[in-house]
This record gives structure tokens, C-alpha cells and sequence, in this order.
């Protein structure tokens, strides 16, 4: 998931791409396109990554909250803020970045989850 016209979730988007096949890949650029996506049948290894742009994109996420337990989640925050970081672990995720950051840790990471399901 990147917020639609959020640029550098575009530019994630595709450094995740060269990591995943495009049959394995599916973007999502609203919430409710993404809650009806985790709504049905997911296979066996799920991974979500969710690119968040602002809070009030945050505030939108948590609205799916229930619907994100049985997957595997990186969630790339906004900002390092105490309140936001600490919103962004309710989430649960296996892994935790930050925006403004180069973003390589989160491909190394998703590459790694890959690695360990195959």
C-alpha cells in the first residue's frame, strides 16, 4: 500500500519490484481498496507492506487494524515521532522504517522474509 500520488511510495514501489514477481505483487492506493484485498482468501505467506504518507494516513490505516493480524507487516512511517512510532506498533509489524530513510533496510528485509518462505 502507497497513498495515491505519494511519490516516493511510487519510487518504493518500484525498488520492491525488483524483488517480486509481478503475479506476486499487487499495490494498493486507498485503504478500501486494500480492506477489500485482505478480506479474501490470502495464501499461506502474506506480506504487507504499508508505506504510510502523513498521519491522517495512519489515522485511515488503523482503521483496518482487525483485518491485519494473520499477516506479516513492514511498515514504513512517516515520521519518527513518539506518537506516531507508537500508533505505528499497534500494527504489529515484524519490521518498522521510517520515510525519510533510504528505504534499503526495507528491501533487505522483505528479501529476507522472501528467502525464509520459500
Amino acid at each position: 500500500y502507497a497513498k495515491e500520488g505519494d511519490q516516493c511510495g511510487d519510487v518504493f514501489s518500484k525498488m520492491i519490484a525488483d524483488l517480486v514477481p509481478k503475479d506476486n505483487m499487487e499495490i494498493y492506493d486507498t485503504v478500501s481498496d486494500l480492506s477489500l484485498r485482505i478480506c479474501k482468501p490470502q495464501c499461506e505467506f502474506t506480506i504487507v507492506i504499508l508505506h504510510i504518507s502523513d498521519r491522517e494516513d495512519l489515522e485511515r490505516i488503523m482503521t483496518t487494524r482487525p483485518l491485519l493480524d494473520n499477516v506479516r507487516i513492514i511498515l514504513v512511517l512517516p515520521d519518527s515521532n513518539s506518537a506516531t512510532v507508537m500508533i505505528g506498533h499497534s500494527l504489529h509489524p515484524r519490521y518498522l522504517s521510517f520515510k525519510n530513510g533510504s528505504l534499503s533496510d526495507v528491501t533487505s528485509v522483505l528479501a529476507k522474509m522472501i528467502a525464509v518462505a520459500a
